[in-house]
């Protein structure tokens, strides 16, 4: 019987000034995803191991860029941010390090809208929260999201107040301050 390889040599928390971005332009993030991701390490903290791969000393990272690019924005903006969980894997070249990269990229199951469904039935998720890639415009209906929610009869419906900003940063300074406050605030 073949054994399966384990390429993680080692988990360490690491400082995000060692990391050295690997995939160059490989990925980007829109302004509006880079906001839910940073929404997301606010609301619920940093949840995933960043890969790491360490090739004469420098730290590359192997899966993790868009969420360390947030942290090193957040820093900026006077945010604490300690040593990151880090799982160290292994590599002998370059040539197998970026295909690392590709596999890290690789998206082999595509989302189910029944299961989707029948995972959050009876949560409360706001699907604007989240990035699925592999699904259409129509794949989340409003209708279907309440169909089975018999407190909604009685719910009123939410104002919603849209503001324009000339800058990020102002946009941002908002944001904390409505979310420090207890307000539901969602970026679009």
């Amino acid at each position: 019987m073949e054994k399966i390889k384990i390429r993680i040599l080692k988990n360490e928390d690491t400082d995000i000034d060692e990391l050295v971005p690997f995939q160059g332009k490989l990925k980007v993030l829109s302004d509006v995803n880079f906001n839910k991701l940073r929404k997301s390490i606010i609301e619920e903290g940093f949840s995933f191991t960043v890969h790491v791969w360490e090739n004469g000393g420098t730290k590359y990272i192997i899966d993790g860029h868009q969420r360390i690019s947030v942290l090193v924005q957040m820093r900026q903006q006077g945010y604490d941010v300690p040593k990151i969980p880090c799982a160290y894997v292994s590599a002998k070249t370059y040539h197998d390090a970026k295909k690392l990269v590709l596999l890290a990229v690789s998206q082999y199951g595509k989302l189910d809208k029944e299961g989707f469904m029948e995972f959050t039935d009876g949560e409360d998720f706001d699907v604007d929260d989240f990035d699925f890639p592999d699904t259409s415009d129509d794949f989340f209906t409003e209708e279907e999201f309440n169909i089975d929610d018999k407190n909604n009869e009685n719910k009123t419906s939410i104002p919603t107040l849209i503001v324009e900003f000339q800058t990020d940063e102002e946009m941002e300074d908002l944001f904390r301050d409505l979310n420090d406050r207890g307000f539901k605030v969602k970026v679009k």
